[in-house]
């Protein structure tokens, strides 16, 4: 599946392996669909980095799924980004390296197999679709749970920086995306957070933060980021984009886009507008294809 981002020749900035066994994953269905007919996945987000992102700066993608985020990151001033690709899942972490092999970019984007929290340890993956799987099942009231008997090993954001000296020091950009875990990740990036090196970051304000013990956990997340110099806005529209407004808890799924003073946001974020249409080449349109 070619990425509706496009680099300064035309051309798709990466392609996504699609296995022809996942595409009746509800989540793989919704990532196709988005990223080859309405306009692209979480576009709004993906400009937001696409805009901001530049040579020499570091992207940590917690929750990396498939790589569309890290992918989008690593090739925005390729070979020049650095990208951690955190996911804990076992099939994604596959599909993941495939995908970073597939467009070559291993020099570029490391994979980390593990969760990230507040201190090291593990934990159990409960299962939904490719996309819905947390630690303790998390984020996953009222949906289907598949209990696996798997746990998975949780490392911090500031002990995987600290490993990696060639990171340190280096503006830093974070997108979140674990179902419910988030202020645990954030506990455990404070020493990152308060660097001053983290230019912004994105977490998703999701239905794990509606009820409690949720709602209390992400209002003190809040505070916490806003005590680190973070000012907290969304966008109009998740799909569509829009400007930046202030962030307002509620109960609806948003990505929480927080800035330093190092970013002066852009008047606007947007979708294309309409339909996306199949860029042509010689040989008739671009298809989304599926490996068997």
């Amino acid at each position: 599946m070619p990425s509706i981002f496009r680099n300064a020749s035309g051309k798709a900035r990466f392609t996504l392996p699609i296995p022809k066994q996942f595409l009746e994953d509800i989540a793989i269905k919704h990532l196709i669909d988005r990223e080859s007919r309405h306009g692209g996945f979480e576009y709004p987000t993906r400009a937001f980095f696409d805009a901001h992102l530049q040579p020499g700066d570091v992207f940590i993608d917690v929750g990396a799924h498939w790589g569309v985020m890290s992918l989008g990151a690593a090739t925005r001033h390729a070979p020049d980004i650095s990208v951690l690709a955190i996911e804990a899942d076992p099939t994604n972490v596959t599909q993941l390296l495939c995908a970073v092999a597939h467009n070559r970019l291993t020099e570029t984007i490391e994979t980390i197999a593990a969760a990230a929290g507040d201190k090291p340890g593990t934990a159990p993956l409960i299962g939904n679709t490719t996309m819905g799987h947390s630690l303790y099942g998390r984020g996953l009231q009222g949906m289907m749970q598949v209990t696996r008997g798997l746990s998975v090993p949780i490392v911090t954001l500031d002990g995987l920086v600290a490993e990696r000296p060639a990171l340190q020091d280096r503006r830093v950009f974070i997108k979140i995306d674990v179902e419910g875990f988030e202020p645990q990740v954030i506990a455990g990036a404070r020493k990152l957070l308060q660097s001053g090196h983290v230019a912004a970051l994105v977490w998703e304000n999701g239905r794990a933060f509606f009820e409690e013990p949720g709602k209390t956990a992400a209002r003190h997340m809040v505070e916490e980021l806003r005590d680190f110099g973070f000012s907290l806005h969304q966008l109009l529209s998740h799909e569509l984009g829009g400007a930046l407004l202030p962030f307002v808890p509620a109960f609806n799924v948003v990505n929480v886009i927080c800035l330093s003073n190092q970013i002066q946001p852009y008047r606007a974020y947007n979708r294309p507008v309409g339909r996306l249409r199949a860029p042509a080449h010689r040989n008739g349109p671009v298809r989304t294809r599926v490996l068997a």
